[in-house]
């Protein structure tokens, strides 16, 4: 999974290019055993293949450490534009092979760039100023061989495949915005209830736990489990939809108390949800709970005589000294009180501290 440290963006570049990386000490070895009629200036090739290889290592290495989440500035830098040296290195190669008078081998690398290249502007989408310094430094071989003998019609004809290629990089990063933005409204979706649009189990759990660990300035935590009272009653009595209605009306409740990014209600499942309040202290804690209490009280629904009451049980927590403190402790502890709470008569809410 990507790290809050790095965009998504660069992660998909990163894992989609990896196996790429062994592509380059591949091909440069293939083109020098395709090579019968060896130069003066194989020596050079040769180290240009030891330079490829060795980069092929380092940046394995790398985007191996970065995909398993590891966010050091080295890293992330070396997972990201490695292949900028390596393209360098290997436009040296396709150079030294046209030097060498090796037209062959110059033709053979200069279709293995477009290859490189055609992989790239897909894979490469995310980031397309990515995407065009690579199909900068795969063909800039071909460049120069144009420009040295002054072929005009090649010149020509290189520069519209460049143009090309660039337009379709950037049709493709316009495809992955679109999918990244789809894919990031679904996952938006996903960790909300349908119904109330609060958070669901799975994604409270998570911001909870999270939160805990923070510590300092989020230590101080109000944690309430939420139930409304008799409610199959209702729904024996009144129907589903306003059974449905009651639960949309207590989830309203709930987000009205949301003061900060870090408060949040969740739909626990029925009829019983959770708030989370932070940087909150105590007495601030007992008022807003006792107010929720006397707001649901209040509600009323069109066409029905129907009032409803909530239980609540609520646990404050000042996470100061950094107990180890987990989602699944404080819900034990408010559960717990909200069932004191029900038992006690209900339409009430009792308090703890942790």
């Amino acid at each position: 999974m990507p790290s809050s440290n790095y965009s998504i963006a660069e992660y998909i570049f990163v894992k989609n290019t990896r196996l790429a990386i062994i592509a380059h000490p591949i091909f440069f070895s293939l083109l020098l055993l395709s090579s019968f009629g060896l130069s003066n200036h194989i020596c050079t090739s040769f180290i240009v293949a030891k330079v490829i290889l060795l980069l092929a290592i380092l940046r394995w290495y790398s985007t191996s450490l970065y995909l398993n989440g590891h966010c050091k500035p080295w890293l992330r830098f070396f997972s990201v534009y490695g292949f900028i040296p390596t393209g360098l290195v290997w436009g040296i190669g396709g150079i030294n092979f046209l030097f060498s008078g090796q037209t062959d081998l110059f033709i053979l690398h200069a279709i293995t760039s477009l290859s490189f290249a055609a992989h790239g502007i897909v894979n490469f989408s995310a980031i397309p100023k990515v995407a065009i310094l690579n199909v900068a430094l795969l063909t800039s071989p071909l460049i120069y061989w144009s420009l040295k003998f002054s072929n005009i019609y090649s010149t020509i004809y290189i520069a519209v495949l460049i143009v090309f290629a660039l337009a379709l990089a950037f049709v493709a990063h316009r495809a992955f915005v679109r999918d990244q933005t789809k894919l990031s409204d679904s996952i938006a979706v996903a960790k909300r209830d349908p119904m109330t649009g609060l958070l669901n189990k799975i994604e409270a759990k998570k911001r909870l736990n999270d939160l805990l660990s923070q510590g300092a300035p989020l230590r101080r935590v109000g944690f309430s489990v939420i139930d409304i009272d008799h409610f199959k009653q209702i729904n024996d009595k009144f129907g589903h939809s306003v059974g449905d209605a009651c639960i949309i009306a207590v989830a309203s409740t709930l987000e009205n108390c949301i003061r900060s990014a870090s408060d949040f209600g969740c739909r626990y499942g029925g009829e019983e949800f959770i708030l989370v309040l932070t940087n909150i202290n105590e007495l601030e804690f007992k008022m807003v709970s006792e107010r929720i209490r006397i707001n649901i009280e209040q509600l009323k629904f069109e066409h029905t005589a129907l009032s409803i009451t909530i239980s609540s049980g609520c646990v404050w927590v000042d996470n100061a000294n950094g107990k180890d403190l987990a989602f699944s402790d404080l819900f034990e502890a408010a559960d717990t009180l909200l069932y004191k709470a029900k038992n006690q008569g209900r339409n009430q809410v009792c308090y703890s501290s942790i």
